[in-house]
């Protein structure tokens, strides 16, 4: 299946998994997305309802890191300058649009719907200045906006991706926080609509899953420093074993969600784990990047818990 850039979307998700992925994103089924602009990063939401306009903190979404709390209301302030109806009269586009000068791009200072998902009545925004830089986003569901204070990409080359899940009435969102040579970090956000029609966010961080990850498996090198095993503390199964090539520090860091008619996440472990053995990184030419399965536990409030599952094989780099 072929995707699409932002402004268009197709088909529907009907699975209530989601598939991580590590390297590459895999397109397995049918799924309705839009590609936006970025990466999402930080925690408190607010939701306002357009009928009556009343704000309510929701704490859903935490953080392994303090937030700035001036911070955060000042990005709010930015983005909640804008009522629905003059959300819904932006086009969509593929990108904040920029002035290309000779050292960098100049980027346009307001809100930008660069995602929707028209079948669902369902439209991404964000915003920018250069203040505060890519921060601030805002969803339309309905005749609702939702504002968020979150962080939204770390280059704007790189597109968030949005899925619906009609089966379980939710909006995935899967963002980079980081890319680059040898990386590819993403979190993963999850708008859940509850029981009384309010929609509830969760997100799966960063620092959440690598902490859930090291409890899941263990890398060890043997003494002479020449051999590597990743185990599965659930199973004791050996996952991966193979020779380490040399000490340079270790480039790779490879964290990424695959979301489709299952959800999966696909891991290379090997420069965060041999930070965390040791303060020593190795470089590992042949490690495995580790798929697994990502069950979304929809819990009474509609927050979602996120939980590593089934080991399912290995992906390519």
């Amino acid at each position: 299946m072929e995707r699409t850039k932002a402004g268009k979307a197709f088909g529907k998700m009907t699975a209530s998994k989601i598939l991580i992925a590590v390297i590459t994103m895999t397109v397995i089924g049918g799924g309705t997305r839009a590609f936006a602009q970025n990466q999402i990063n930080d925690e408190i939401v607010v939701i306002i309802d357009s009928a009556e306009m009343e704000t309510e903190s929701e704490d859903s979404l935490e953080s392994g890191e303090e937030t700035n709390e001036s911070e955060n209301n000042l990005v709010l302030s930015r983005v909640m300058q804008y009522s629905l109806e003059e959300l819904l009269e932006l086009e969509v586009v593929n990108e904040i649009p920029y002035t290309s000068t000779d050292m960098s791009a100049v980027y346009e200072t307001g809100v930008f719907c660069i995602a929707e998902i028209p079948e669902e009545n369902i439209r991404m925004y964000i915003y920018y200045d250069e203040e505060i830089g890519f921060q601030g986003a805002a969803f339309s569901i309905g005749n609702d906006v939702y504002y968020f204070d979150w962080p939204y990409t770390c280059f704007v080359t790189y597109l968030p991706e949005l899925f619906w899940d009609e089966e379980s009435q939710r909006l995935l969102v899967k963002c980079y926080k980081n890319r680059g040579t040898g990386c590819a970090v993403q979190e993963l956000y999850v708008l859940q609509k509850s029981e009384s029609g309010i929609w509830i966010a969760s997100a799966y961080k960063y620092e959440e899953y690598t902490e859930a990850v090291c409890e899941r498996i263990s890398l060890n090198i043997d003494e002479q420093g020449k051999e590597y095993t990743i185990t599965d503390n659930i199973t004791g199964e050996i996952l991966d074993q193979n020779v380490v090539v040399g000490d340079i520090p270790c480039s790779y860091d490879f964290w990424k969600f695959d979301v489709d008619a299952t959800v999966t996440f696909a891991v290379n472990v090997g420069y965060y784990m041999c930070g965390k053995l040791d303060g020593d990184y190795y470089y590992f030419s042949e490690m495995e990047t580790l798929c697994f399965d990502l069950n979304l536990i929809q819990n009474d409030d509609g927050s979602i818990t996120f939980e590593i599952g089934d080991f399912l094989g290995y992906e390519e780099l």
